[in-house]
This record gives C-alpha cells, structure tokens and sequence, in this order.
C-alpha cells in the first residue's frame, strides 16, 4: 500500500489533500519524511502533525522443536495445537 492509499484509508482525507500533506512534509515514515507514492507497511511507524497514526509492529520468530503427536496450528478448536505448548503472554493474531 503506498501512503497516499494509507491517509485517504486512515485519516478522512481527499486525494488531493493528501497529496499536499506529503508535500508539506507533515508526514514521517520510521522518522524520515514521506514521499509521494513511498511504499508502507504494517511494520512501519507513521506520524502526522507528530501524533502517531500507525505503530510499528515488529515481527518476531520461533524457533521449536514439535514432538510428534502436535498438531502445527494455532487454532484452538485442534486439540494438541501450537497455542497450548508454547507460553504466549495474550492471544497471537495471524
């Protein structure tokens, strides 16, 4: 999604407004300005007039060995899934 996609989704904005609003540089990607068309995603910060739109959301790995018998998903319906082996704080959204 680029950023101009974003603002008009996000902030109730018209085209043409958020086109000026990149262009007076009142909008920052991962602290640097945005540019017409600059690509985004769920991982990057997005700030406008210094309040923040987006957090960033950062993405993390687990490495785990699966004994046999566990099934590899996180649906809770499953009996045997990942959700009951592995010790997350709250529930993951995939």
């Amino acid at each position: 999604m680029t950023i101009n996609e974003f603002l008009i989704k996000n902030i109730p904005t018209s085209t043409k407004l958020a086109i000026s609003i990149i262009q007076e540089n009142r909008i920052f990607i991962n602290q640097l300005p945005a540019t017409q068309h600059q690509s985004v995603s769920q991982t990057d910060q997005i700030i406008y007039d210094d309040k923040i739109i987006q957090e960033s959301k950062p993405y993390f790995y687990i490495a785990y060995y699966k004994p046999r018998g566990m099934e590899c998903t996180m649906n809770p319906e499953i009996e045997n899934n990942l959700s009951e082996a592995l010790p997350f704080p709250k529930p993951i959204s995939l």
